[in-house]
């Protein structure tokens, strides 16, 4: 039977604070929210140094942690704790014992200016580059969106920007009609990039703007999302441009609908 060593150990701790009219609790549960981490990356040195070239992730070393705190989802003091947690937890998970072999880095939506400036008990950050701060003391980055030039390859992460970064950075795409990250800009806030096409002398009519969004939903997600008192009126326009005739031969094809 093996010995209890660490049942022994708290009952005789527990009765030496308690007889001093100190407070103690055993087994006490930590990390109760998840533990998982956004992005783990494993990458060798020269795939690094190439990803310096293209990305704003220049400071990469063989393990790289990402975690991303939104504008509903900041970076707080609790949270900048939660994360290191998680980077020792993997640390120790993969064997890693040497920093150096390690990144960890949050990116945030907006400046947490808190964090970066105001715990210096805690932790303390240096700005290091344009949007890119790291702490003394450990290989911890904060790479903030809302500093990141509108350059091309910042554009991934720029699609996470808002306010009046997100206006400009959609405009770009516009400009340089970008249509792959409009898709997925179009995704995430539809409402700002119908604004900033109707605006833009690049896409100045509105069919252009109809045919990118059905291109990009789909037509029969768009029907779905017509009201029901609506999808009458849809019908009786189809007939008068179809025709009554081009309608059934739809129907009668299969039951297949075919626009």
């Amino acid at each position: 039977m093996p010995t209890p060593w660490d049942a022994v150990y708290k009952q005789i701790l527990q009765r030496f604070f308690q007889k001093r009219g100190i407070s103690i609790t055993t087994e006490v549960e930590v990390g109760r929210l998840p533990r998982t981490i956004d992005i783990a990356i494993v990458c060798s040195q020269e795939e690094s140094q190439k990803l310096a070239l293209v990305s704003p992730f220049t400071f990469f070393a063989q393990h790289n942690l990402l975690e991303f705190k939104s504008s509903s989802d900041p970076l707080t003091s609790a949270e900048y704790k939660h994360i290191m947690a998680r980077a020792y937890l993997y640390m120790a998970e993969v064997g890693i014992d040497n920093l150096f072999q390690l990144t960890v880095c949050a990116v945030t939506a907006g400046k947490p200016i808190k964090v970066l400036t105001q715990l210096p008990e805690l932790v303390r950050f240096s700005n290091v580059s344009q949007a890119l701060y790291k702490s003394e003391y450990f290989p911890f980055y904060v790479l903030v969106i809302a500093e990141l030039a509108i350059e091309e390859q910042n554009y991934p992460l720029l699609l996470f920007s808002k306010g009046r970064k997100r206006r400009a950075f959609l405009k770009e795409l516009v400009r340089k009609r970008a249509i792959e990250y409009l898709r997925l800009a179009y995704q995430l806030y539809p409402c700002d990039v119908t604004e900033v096409f109707s605006m833009s002398k690049d896409y100045p009519t509105l069919e252009e703007n109809i045919q990118f969004i059905i291109k990009d939903l789909g037509i029969e997600r768009i029907v779905q999302a017509i009201p029901t008192e609506q999808k009458e009126t849809v019908l009786r326009l189809l007939l008068e441009q179809l025709g009554t005739e081009k309608v059934e031969s739809i129907l009668r094809n299969d039951g297949k609908r075919k626009f």
